[in-house]
């Protein structure tokens, strides 16, 4: 089962880096069906190099 971020797939259970400052989790409960369809994004300060 994947997630999805914007046009990002996301594997079940698995964080991915999307751009320099956004991950992306996707979020699976273990034994069960459950999935969120969404990935759960967090965004971090960016500082540009």
């Amino acid at each position: 089962p994947n997630c999805f971020a914007e046009t990002a797939v996301i594997p079940a259970g698995r964080e991915v880096k999307t751009d320099e400052c956004t991950i992306c989790h996707c979020t699976y409960e273990e034994g069960t069906w459950r999935i969120e369809r969404q990935a759960m994004c967090t965004r971090h300060e960016c500082r540009q190099m």
